[in-house]
């Protein structure tokens, strides 16, 4: 049964999700926390939903002044919720957790949704991350050599891509999920723990999720994180330690790592939960993200 649909707000709606965007990026990092990311979004659009339907009702009349002033409040609080959120665990004190023998077991033939990644974590020894200077462009890249790979080298699945996820929310606004607001945060390595029950938010929007693609699994790209090298060793002396005039850099290099989990999205349970592991290069290159992306394709590719 097709929901019944108000045409005035699909029309405002519409515009609202493609406003709210650009609003949020540029004040919510995805280097800070999921929660601060969600709590940013959720501001953004509901000034944008607001902006919509007052230039829809206003035709060439603009955008009305206090909503402007509405916009610039919004953008500081959002800044403010940022700055209380931003913390998150040193990349160094989390475990790599290795994907199962079969990590593409049943996806063979299987209809999967692929959720977007949004989360870059932050803190590594060797500030890999902080490196990156536009984390939105990065991570759209990246989803896209994400997309490119898992259609290139594993065929035999029928992957329903971000893309295709946002452009039946915008047809089904108020009712299918966004798939850039879906929060998978409880899934974050630091705060995931196995056989644990999926919780809402996720639960119900992975639901909704697949009762309009009637996919039964979803493909979670949870976080990339970055892990760095030991440096070279330094000579020791007779005594088994470093001489006090070598510096010694203990870490040099970026590893990308990217936690990903498989759910089964009408059971709502995590049939796993594993990082794929990069090579290690000298500072963070879209090559070594496309590589990263083809290992996961490959990975999910094997039955």
């Amino acid at each position: 049964m097709v929901p019944h649909l108000d045409p005035s707000r699909a029309i405002a709606d519409a515009p609202a999700r493609r406003i709210a965007s650009p609003i949020a990026s540029p004040i919510a990092s995805p280097i800070a926390s999921p929660i601060a990311w969600r709590i940013a979004s959720r501001i953004a659009r509901s000034v944008a939903s607001r902006i919509a339907r007052s230039v829809a009702s206003r035709p060439g009349r603009g955008v009305p002044r206090s909503l402007g002033r509405l916009a610039l409040a919004a953008g500081a609080v959002a800044t403010i919720t940022l700055g209380c959120h931003s913390e998150q665990g040193p990349t160094a004190q989390l475990p790599i957790r290795p994907m199962p023998y079969h990590p593409g077991a049943g996806l063979t033939g299987a209809h999967v949704i692929v959720l977007p990644l949004e989360t870059l974590r932050g803190g590594d020894l060797a500030g890999c991350s902080a490196s990156i200077t536009n984390p939105r462009d990065f991570l759209l890249d990246a989803n896209a050599q994400i997309a490119r790979a898992l259609q290139s080298k594993a065929p035999h699945t029928t992957w329903v891509l971000p893309a295709e996820l946002a452009h039946t929310a915008d047809r089904s606004a108020g009712f299918a999920p966004d798939p850039y607001s879906v929060d998978p945060s409880q899934l974050l390595p630091d705060r995931w723990k196995p056989h644990a029950e999926l919780a809402d938010p996720l639960a119900s929007q992975l639901r909704r999720l697949n009762s309009f693609t009637d996919a039964p699994v979803a493909l979670i790209p949870v976080e990339l994180r970055f892990y760095p090298r030991p440096g070279p060793a330094p000579s020791t002396s007779g005594s088994g330690r470093p001489p006090a005039s070598v510096a010694i850099v203990p870490q040099a290099g970026c590893r990308p790592v990217l936690r990903v989990a498989i759910v089964d999205t009408r059971a709502l349970v995590v049939a796993w939960a594993g990082d794929v592991v990069g090579d290690s290069t000298p500072a963070v290159s879209a090559a070594a993200i496309a590589t990263l992306a083809d290992r996961l394709a490959q990975a999910v590719a094997t039955p």
